[in-house]
């Protein structure tokens, strides 16, 4: 008797046999990469409000016909094209900011200490050191005890893990005094204005920082009003 063969299903000929099927995990991001990015869009919407907020600012300085001609041509610029990333354009709002100090022009000063008071460190002391420079100024002229207070915290904690720089300042040893002396004796009148302003910014600075083991505050004082007279007189 002819042997009866066991049924084969179609799986056991090779034709018919499943392929494996390889499904590759989607990739999601981290939660750390999708908060960064988050941070960063916040950041970035921030960056544009205070541009805009800034703009408005110096929009006003501008229309003041009152105002100092070297702010309002400052000023002009900037409204043209303003960027908190570009070191060139914070330079310039500090000038706007020390001009309208030595000018005595307090409203307008106060105005635009409200929105820069807003800046923060955001690691590029390129951009830093610009900002560094309003702040001081804003915590010793501000008649705003809460900006004032505000202004001195963002720049003493830029010191807390650097005590060497910070001494630096405060003994004088990053003063200007010799390119002072030097553009004196060239006679270039725009390049002094320029180092007398930088050398006043260097007085604020140590005095807003405060406790100088070198110069008394009534010292700094009288330094930076001395200053303030000369470059409004120049």
């Amino acid at each position: 008797m002819r042997g009866v063969c066991p049924q084969k299903v179609l799986s056991d000929f090779p034709a018919f046999a499943p392929a494996r099927t390889f499904v590759n995990p989607r990739t999601t991001a981290s939660r750390r990469n999708v908060g960064c990015q988050l941070s960063e869009v916040i950041r970035m919407k921030k960056e544009i409000h205070m541009e805009e907020e800034i703009h408005k600012t110096l929009e006003n300085i501008s229309a003041d016909k009152t105002q100092n001609r070297k702010v309002t041509n400052i000023s002009n610029k900037l409204l043209k094209k303003i960027s908190l990333k570009s070191s060139s354009d914070l330079e310039k709002l500090q000038n706007i900011l020390y001009l309208l100090f030595i000018n005595n022009s307090k409203k307008h000063f106060e105005d635009l200490a409200s929105v820069i008071v807003k800046l923060n460190f955001n690691g590029n002391y390129n951009l830093w050191t610009w900002i560094e420079s309003m702040l001081a100024l804003i915590t010793l002229e501000t008649e705003n005890t809460v900006i004032s207070t505000t202004a001195y915290n963002k720049i003493s904690e830029n010191y807390n893990d650097d005590k060497k720089a910070k001494d630096s300042i405060l003994n004088g040893e990053l003063l200007h005094l010799r390119e002072v002396e030097e553009s004196l004796k060239e006679g270039n009148e725009k390049n002094i204005n320029e180092w007398k302003t930088i050398l006043l910014s260097d007085y604020v600075l140590i005095k807003a920082l405060g406790k100088s083991p070198k110069y008394s505050c009534d010292f700094l004082q009288k330094e930076i009003e001395s200053l303030r007279v000369n470059l409004k007189n120049s």
